[in-house]
């Protein structure tokens, strides 16, 4: 897995390897990624293990942010933090990894699908799906 940045007329830009999910800050200036460093195995799959990274727009001088990171990431509109999805929930943290904090507590069984901000940037939207075949989501 690797993150390509290329111009409107395809030139290459840069090449970040090993790496997902990439979201830009509100001002253009930063990239938010995930670094894959593995995967492991378990009884449902295979699961990727991956840290949060931050680095300039084209992901050089890249930082790490958070180990044992999850899925999604997004910034606030502000650029000071960030909302990142994992075990079925939102968190938020500043964007240095501090103060982190669950921002839902959505029932069990489910996965956060998609993050969305309104366009004043005052509300998070997000979809929540029931991700259990065979029995319902509590």
């Amino acid at each position: 897995t690797e993150i390509d940045l290329v111009r409107p007329d395809g030139q290459a830009v840069a090449v970040i390897p090993n790496a997902a999910a990439p979201a830009w800050s509100p001002d253009g200036a930063r990239l938010a990624f995930l670094r894959i460093t593995g995967k492991e195995s378990s009884f449902f799959g295979e699961n990727t293990i991956a840290s949060l990274w931050i680095g300039d727009r084209y992901g050089r001088n890249a930082r790490l942010v958070r180990k044992e990171f999850w899925d999604r990431v997004s910034w606030l509109p502000s650029g000071r933090w960030l909302v990142f999805t994992g075990e079925g929930d939102i968190f938020a943290m500043r964007r240095d990894g501090s103060a982190l904090r669950r921002v839902t507590n959505d029932p069990s069984g489910g996965s956060i699908v998609g993050l969305w901000w309104t366009r004043d940037g005052s509300l998070l939207r997000y979809l929540w799906e029931c991700d259990q075949e065979f029995q319902p989501c509590e």
